[in-house]
């Protein structure tokens, strides 16, 4: 299970220094392992302040063996994801964060995502911008989760549609 935990650690009788602080909880060691070699986090762990100082994760998670990412949720800075971001992929669910808008060129594409099953959009506010290359690659999805009041949106919006069959309500998401 993914998430944020808070640590309390006891040396000595004394609380631990970091005792408190909240840390997320990576389902796959791999996705944390990624972050560290990129600088995000002190290398021991990472808080939900310094995923949401990350603008940009370019193609760090291309290719990478991953079978989950539902923390990306956290990266609320990341509002675009490059050309390319997660193609290749392995992970069968992702999250995206709540300011994400924008789609690049062929994010999910060449060679692909097969494995990705659950998709689960966060942003309230408006239908994520897409191209017609950017979800070709999206051949395994079987649940696309969109907030409740985009619902309709996003199953008539262009190049969403073709998943129109597949996109449920946020609200109907268990994890």
């Amino acid at each position: 299970m993914s998430g944020l935990g808070l640590t309390f650690l006891r040396r000595g009788g004394q609380a631990h220094p970091t005792a408190g602080i909240p840390r997320i909880q990576f389902a796959d060691t791999q996705v944390e392992q990624i972050l560290f070699a990129k600088g995000v986090g002190n290398g021991e762990y990472i808080t939900p302040e310094d995923a949401a100082s990350v603008s940009s994760i370019s193609t760090w998670f291309n290719s990478a063996d991953i079978k989950s990412f539902n923390e990306f949720q956290y990266f609320t800075s990341v509002t675009y994801l490059a050309d390319k971001a997660f193609s290749g992929c392995k992970f069968s669910d992702l999250t995206l964060p709540e300011n994400l808008s924008t789609f690049g060129w062929k994010t999910f594409t060449d060679p692909g995502c097969p494995n990705l099953r659950r998709l689960r959009i966060l942003n309230p506010a408006k239908v994520i911008s897409a191209t017609s290359n950017s979800l070709t690659g999206l051949t395994g999805l079987q649940e696309l989760y969109v907030p409740d009041n985009l619902l309709e949106d996003y199953k008539i919006a262009s190049y969403w549609k073709n998943f129109a069959t597949k996109i449920k309500p946020l609200s109907e998401y268990n994890e």
